[in-house]
């Protein structure tokens, strides 16, 4: 048979109950004594697994579980995108339904674009799903009634996006005809100026009108007359190497002191 070890906390439980009772102990006042030391020792043994269990739920919680994570919430490094164009700028930007200024409208009829006798708003605000519809302010002259129609709320929506596509363009074309800036010192070192002329090309080629400005820098060597006439010469030779590229207006200034030259391809 195999041979059993008793425990630590066995060997001291069985020397405490066999070791010899203090004068004044009784015997019910021993084992009260060893059902308290059970009971402490108890309570000590519940205490650790209950602090266990709370250690591993806060570890399991800490961590990161993506089923978890809000749905809303964007990929690290995603961006949300915001359409500009929402529901609310539609009663920003146009006159309908009970802003309206007029109590009797007259209706567009859309198919023959004739206005029908004048009713009362009111009324004409019950004939249309409010969901979907809306009665629009085409004019409102003064002392008479407003001129309407009946629209969709997304009819507005495109008009909305179609007047912001519009203007985003013409902005790009007022941006894309402003004209790029290339500052220039007449005593430029020769890499320096090879870099700027490449720079210059490629703003032509892309359609770009390109102003240089020659001036001499403070605190720098002053260039001589041979030197600065070489920058305006490299300029105008890599100008007309370029295909359809020409002097836009005559330079404007003093060779050697400031000057401007405007230089792109010619329209028309």
């Amino acid at each position: 048979m195999a041979r059993v070890v008793p425990s630590s906390a066995a060997l001291h439980y069985i020397a405490f109950c066999l070791r010899p009772a203090k004068p004044g102990f009784s015997a019910s006042r021993i084992c009260r004594a060893t059902r308290c030391q059970r009971q402490s020792a108890a309570q000590a043994v519940v205490h650790s697994v209950r602090s266990r269990t709370f250690v591993t739920s806060t570890t399991r919680h800490a961590t990161y579980n993506p089923l978890n994570s809000p749905p809303d919430t964007p990929p690290t490094g995603e961006k949300r995108v915001r359409t500009r164009v929402g529901k609310d700028a539609i009663e920003q930007e146009f006159t309908i339904n009970e802003d309206i200024p007029t109590r009797q409208v007259q209706l567009k009829d859309p198919q023959t674009g004739k206005l029908l006798e004048p009713q009362a708003l009111s009324l004409l605000l019950r004939t249309i799903d409010r969901n979907t519809e809306v009665v629009q302010a085409l004019a409102t002259p003064p002392d008479m009634p407003a001129i309407v129609e009946i629209t969709t709320r997304d009819a507005l929506l495109d008009r909305l996006k179609q007047k912001e596509i519009k203007a985003a363009n013409l902005e790009k074309v007022k941006r894309d005809s402003k004209p790029k800036q290339i500052e220039l010192n007449w005593a430029i070192s020769g890499n320096d100026l090879d870099l700027k002329l490449k720079q210059l090309r490629q703003f032509v080629e892309k359609g770009k009108k390109v102003e240089i400005l020659l001036a001499a820098k403070k605190r720098q060597r002053k260039a001589t007359p041979e030197e600065a006439n070489h920058v305006v010469q490299e300029i105008r030779k890599t100008v007309g190497e370029i295909n359809g590229c020409r002097e836009l207006k005559p330079m404007d200034g003093k060779i050697g002191a400031q000057a401007l030259m405007t230089v792109g391809k010619a329209k028309g």
